[in-house]
């Protein structure tokens, strides 16, 4: 989730968020591809983050620790790291 806070460089500071328990699409082939439906689910979920969400007469929406608001949300489609090969 892209942030408004910027770094000392002048970078865009982003919120991760991790998920376990991913199910994968095995009839893609190699099963790294999460399925369409979670994927979906989640997109949501940060969509519901980043506009606010209304509970007990509050709206809420995501932030950093730090107060800067949350711009956009966005789903990784893979289920496994890619910082390294495999």
């Amino acid at each position: 989730m892209a942030t408004t806070k910027k770094s000392t460089k002048n970078h865009t500071v982003y919120c991760f968020s991790y998920y376990h328990a991913v199910l994968g699409d095995t009839s893609l082939g190699s099963g790294d591809t999460a399925i369409s439906s979670q994927t979906a689910a989640v997109q949501a979920l940060g969509d519901a983050w980043k506009n606010g969400f209304t509970a007990g007469g509050r709206t809420y929406k995501r932030t950093t620790p730090d107060g800067h608001l949350v711009t956009g949300a966005a789903v990784d489609p893979y289920i496994g790291h890619r910082d390294f090969p495999r």
